[in-house]
């Protein structure tokens, strides 16, 4: 299990207090941690164990807040019915819990390959695990976080007004402001459950078969189009507009925009400075380059921020 394994994150982070198996057998001593096998993604180190076992321990600060918060979104989530596996939280301490550590499921299967991007075939197992989320009732979810919950919620645009904008390029910080105050602003009224975080890096295979969904700390009640948001990052708008409408690719164009800034703002609220300066070259480099929308230069249609 990894996160933020997307275009926007790939960066290795500096390992950050106990090691993670050290963390692993002083509140789960009644596994042996030595064989796990240790990974990390941006915000978390995680130990899997060979019997089935997760042990994620939060980066930087506030690990205890993003613990509990990520705690609850899988609870919410294993009270629903998701026709495609998710992980589950397990008998976690609250001592684990102030400490940034929580015990999950995990999630059989294999990492799949990315999808072939000029094949509508290659797309259908995308289609198929997006309909498994937008089939939830939503009345069942209302216990998870607001969009962006992960980078600030409500506070993430003044977060980057503030914290952020000032690092960056003057040439780019008035369209920094413009993209998140687009994104802040969208509001679809087909709203669906969202992984948040949705891409090949956070899907299990079983041989063709998608056999799970990992790292849902960004899950939410929010636009369909945030999920196809890592697809254009991954694969290009065009490849992208085989599984949404042509206005929910506008929108998911428009969030790709965004995820730098959004990446960037939970770093710096976790205080992991190399993190956040990473992601804010990124969203300079991309405007610079004109692939701040699609990495193949194509901008959204019927808006403003695509003339830019």
């Amino acid at each position: 299990m990894t996160d933020q394994r997307s275009d926007d994150c790939e960066i290795d982070v500096p390992d950050g207090g106990a090691d993670v198996r050290a963390v692993a057998s002083r509140f789960w001593p009644e596994w042996d941690w030595t064989a796990a096998h240790v990974t990390h993604g941006a915000f978390h180190k995680v130990a899997l164990h060979p019997e089935g076992l997760v042990v994620r321990v939060a980066i930087g600060r506030d690990a205890a807040a993003r613990t509990a918060r990520e705690r609850g979104i899988l609870s919410a989530l294993s009270r629903t019915t998701v026709s495609v596996p998710l992980p589950e939280p397990l008998d976690t301490p609250a001592a684990a819990i102030a400490a940034g550590a929580s015990l999950v499921s995990r999630v059989s299967g294999r990492p799949g390959e990315r999808a072939d991007a000029s094949s509508a075939d290659g797309f259908a197992a995308y289609g198929a695990a997006l309909r498994s989320l937008r089939d939830v009732p939503l009345p069942r979810l209302d216990e998870l976080p607001v969009p962006r919950a992960w980078c600030g919620g409500p506070a993430w645009p003044s977060v980057v007004a503030d914290r952020l904008v000032p690092r960056l390029p003057t040439s780019v910080r008035a369209f920094a402001q413009d993209v998140v105050g687009f994104v802040d602003g969208s509001a679809p009224t087909d709203l669906v459950l969202v992984h948040g975080d949705f891409g090949p890096h956070n899907m299990l295979w079983d041989g063709p078969r998608l056999s799970g969904l990992v790292d849902l700390d960004h899950a939410c009640i929010g636009d369909p189009a945030i999920d196809i948001a890592p697809l254009v990052g991954i694969h290009g708008a065009a490849a992208a507009a085989q599984i949404c409408t042509d206005e929910e690719l506008s929108r998911a164009m428009q969030h790709r925009a965004s995820l730098p800034l959004q990446v960037a703002a939970a770093a710096d609220l976790a205080g992991l400075a190399g993190l956040r300066d990473h992601a804010l070259r990124n969203f300079s480099q991309r405007v610079a380059e004109g692939t701040v929308f699609d990495p193949a230069g194509s901008r959204p249609r019927g808006s403003s921020l695509g003339s830019r």
